[in-house]
């Protein structure tokens, strides 16, 4: 086999185990979709409030007050606008370890102006269903 061939060759292999992890990972992100009907729901929910405005998105983790990407955490997905926003970091611990006391940050907009409230009420709704 010629080296241009071979070059050739292991680019189609490497294209190829690249589609197979793509649809494994696809795969594996519809099983825990599937398995976790409650946290989506959830999570969609979150989407849906920042996106309105019904919450907002802080720029420090309430853990340790670092200046970074945050993620929101529930300590109870029946109360999903109930989150404590932690870093990555503080996120991990609070799910390997027994975490510290965290209080839910719910902070209702500031701006009450009719289509914000609306939306908030779209919103709830949805916790209704």
């Amino acid at each position: 086999m010629t080296p241009a061939r071979r070059a050739k060759r292991r680019q189609t292999d490497n294209r190829r185990r690249a589609m197979i992890k793509q649809k494994q990972f696809a795969e594996s992100k519809r099983a825990w979709s599937a398995r976790n009907r409650e946290k989506k729901r959830v999570h969609w929910i979150i989407a849906m409030a920042l996106r309105h405005g019904i919450i907002t998105y802080p720029g420090n983790c309430q853990h340790c007050q670092q200046s970074a990407r945050v993620e929101a955490h529930h300590a109870d997905y029946s109360r999903p606008l109930e989150v404590v926003w932690l870093c990555r970091k503080c996120h991990g611990q609070t799910h390997r370890k027994d975490p510290p006391e965290l209080q839910p940050d719910f902070n209702p907009p500031v701006d009450q102006t009719k289509e914000v409230r609306q939306n908030a009420l779209r919103c709830y709704d949805l916790l209704a269903k």
